[in-house]
């Protein structure tokens, strides 16, 4: 591929160019042609914000139902916490460019891509201020933490289990943190990905390693929701075995703090780190490694949650009525509060 290039953009008068890329007037230079991302565009407007360690920009085309102030202070907020989950600071600036999803589309409707430390989203615009702005967040809080894992990862191979599944997961759990869900939302989440996943014909004939080997041809479906289910049963147990003082945060403390070291196997790595504490040492082999099927009525009843459906058949994950001292505490620590 291009180790450099130097692009010129020439655009009628009124429109606008935003890029993550060094820029002379029309002359845009990159040496990395693969992370570099150029909008154009009649009515941009952009905003810079300061960062604890950087800043960031956000580029907004067209008209919003919230304002500039309103999007810089959720993406700031993500990115505190996700730079303080991993304590990793990004060595790029992050941009964030968002643009209005086609059509009259409200906010269920959008689609996003990270690239390098670009997040391009379209997003449906067509509702409340309110209802706009947490789809927003919902959003986001998937696509920025991809600025860490993986663009700031140096690691090699086929990790998309990880990278996207545990991303999953992870950003399920900053909704939470954040307020952009509730506990029920949480838990309604995981029944939802877990009935999609039992609905998947290849569930029990790849393991999320060979999932993501073959991501773009048979197995998207696994790579994401197997791996977020994955990223959640094992979230659990470490929470169990520690009594609240471990969770999954603390495998991305360690992963980023090992792949400062160089360039390693991110299947290796990650699997190693997964199989640290001694009580979860087939852990990986089990869910990662094999083709294993995961049965989440078996394994949530020790964490004090019930397991139903709903009127139309759908899985349903609640809170037991009547939960232990070690249950009851175990579901406070994931999010619960009567």
């Amino acid at each position: 591929g291009l180790t450099s290039a130097v692009i010129i953009v020439d655009v009628p008068a009124g429109w606008n160019v935003a890029s993550n890329i060094k820029s002379e007037g029309s002359h845009f230079s990159t040496d990395d042609p693969e992370t570099a991302v150029i909008l154009i565009g009649r009515s941009l407007q952009q905003k810079h914000q300061p960062l604890a360690a950087g800043n960031l920009s956000l580029v907004a085309a067209g008209k919003w139902p919230f304002s500039d102030d309103d999007a810089t202070k959720i993406v700031q907020k993500i990115l505190a916490e996700y730079s303080q989950l991993t304590r990793f600071q990004l060595k790029c600036n992050p941009v964030v460019m968002l643009l209005p999803y086609p059509g009259e589309a409200g906010p269920d409707n959008w689609s996003a891509e990270t690239r390098g430390n670009v997040v391009v989203l379209l997003l449906g615009r067509n509702a409340s201020r309110k209802r706009v702005l947490l789809r927003l967040g919902i959003v986001l809080s998937h696509e920025l933490f991809h600025l860490w894992v993986p663009n700031s990862l140096k690691l090699a191979g086929d990790y998309d289990w990880f990278f996207e599944g545990f991303t999953l997961y992870q950003a399920l759990r900053m909704d939470l943190r954040l307020g952009l869900i509730s506990f029920a939302d949480y838990l309604e989440t995981i029944a939802r990905v877990y009935d999609s996943y039992l609905a998947s014909l290849d569930r029990n004939a790849l393991s999320l390693l060979e999932a993501s080997e073959r991501r773009w041809t048979a197995g998207a479906s696994l790579v994401y929701e197997k791996g977020m289910l994955v990223a959640f049963i094992y979230d659990l147990s470490l929470r169990k075995l520690s009594g609240c003082r471990a969770s999954l945060d603390d495998v991305y403390v360690e992963l980023f703090r090992l792949s400062a070291t160089g360039q390693g196997s991110a299947n290796e790595t990650i699997i190693s780190l997964l199989s640290e504490p001694e009580e979860l040492k087939t852990f990986a082999r089990d869910y990662v490694e094999s083709a294993g099927k995961i049965n989440l009525e078996t394994i949530l009843t020790a964490y004090g949650i019930q397991v139903g459906t709903s009127g139309t058949g759908a899985t349903r994950f609640i809170p037991g009525r009547n939960p232990d001292k070690t249950q009851r505490d175990l579901l406070g620590c994931i999010g619960y509060r009567k």
